[in-house]
């Protein structure tokens, strides 16, 4: 091509966009050369017909496909128009889909209509082992709430590494909407469950009327180290009831697996499985995005709205009964991480 003027910069609404943050790294620079080729050629005055023939040659398109996307760029400026497509789902992905999706309906039905409220309590929605005889039953929204560590499949980048970061869940045992989150590097910390339940109250005080409000149970898993106990007396001075779990090991993704599911929308959910070292694995630039961790917040939260979406649409049923000013003011002790003797 000749007579090139300069190519315009990339559209900076997509630095930030989740859609784009979460697509690996290699869709990503197939995106950014097609922008580049397009600025290149729509630069040109009289575009010739040999100037078609390197474009598309360039880009490894026939010219219909390179008519349509050259159309998009031009008309909205979006990388994300320019990405190759993701992999479709096969037919048994969709109908286990489908079925989480009826699932999800009933749910909601029961929560709006107050159903959950009347049921027999011999019948529980829901349950979940908690090492006692009868385990912890949630027989409304909010009434109990599970924390768990999942590990998001996608990458951040620091201080000239990348490493898989740690997700800290708070989901609603009777729903299965998860109510907050935070994204953090290395193993569980209660300063990030404290965040991860403030983002709870948040979210739950957006979406629920002021009104309706209830005191949750929280299941916490939780070892022997001082700042667990910190946690625990700070949440029981912020009004929850706390049962906690004590083991040298947290919960890493089982609990998520059984309650959400191995995905949070588009985001992959990974537990911990034998012979397999998150602090060594490497991304594939195929298959992962390596963001900062504040990206990979904004994809985690994206995902998180999407979801709850489906499974709760419009308001919420109530808020969460906290003293959020009590899970603020400050943050836990990481002092002490050993078990005391």
């Amino acid at each position: 091509m000749t007579d090139k003027a300069p190519p315009q910069s990339a559209p900076a609404q997509d630095e930030k966009d989740p859609a784009w943050l979460a697509l690996p790294e290699t869709k990503k620079a197939v995106a950014r050369s097609r922008a580049l080729v397009f600025d290149e050629y729509t630069a040109l005055a009289v575009p010739t017909q040999g100037d078609l023939a390197e474009a598309m040659a360039a880009l490894n398109l026939g010219r219909t496909r390179f008519y349509s996307l050259l159309r998009k760029w031009t008309r909205r400026r979006s990388l994300i128009d320019l990405a190759p497509h993701a992999r479709g789902r096969s037919r048994v992905e969709e109908g286990i889909a489908d079925e989480a999706g009826r699932a999800g309906d009933e749910i909601v039905a029961r929560v709006i209509e107050g159903a959950a409220l009347k049921r027999d309590a011999t019948v529980p929605p829901f349950s979940l082992n908690a090492k006692s005889p009868t385990g912890h039953v949630a027989h409304s929204f909010g009434e109990v709430l599970v924390i768990d560590h999942p590990r998001p499949d996608l990458f951040v980048a620091a201080d000239d590494a990348e490493f898989r970061p740690s997700l800290c869940l708070v989901i609603d045992l009777f729903s299965t909407t998860v109510l907050g989150s935070r994204v953090y590097r290395g193993d569980p910390t209660a300063d990030e469950v404290r965040q991860a339940i403030v983002d709870a109250v948040n979210r739950t005080g957006s979406l629920a009327p002021a009104g309706n409000r209830i005191t949750p149970t929280i299941l916490l898993p939780a070892d022997w180290s001082t700042q667990w106990r910190e946690l625990e007396k700070m949440l029981k001075q912020a009004g929850a009831d706390v049962v906690v779990r004590r083991s040298p090991k947290l919960h890493r993704g089982h609990v998520s697996r059984r309650l959400v599911g191995t995905r949070i929308d588009e985001v992959k959910l990974l537990t911990r499985q034998p012979r397999h070292d998150f602090r060594t694995a490497q991304s594939v630039p195929s298959r992962h995005a390596v963001l900062s961790i504040e990206d990979a917040r904004l994809v985690i939260d994206a995902a998180i709205a999407r979801r709850n979406g489906r499974l709760m649409p419009g308001t919420w049923p109530a808020q969460l009964d906290l003293e959020v000013e009590r899970l603020t003011n400050g943050r836990v002790s990481l002092a002490d991480r050993s078990n005391p003797s």
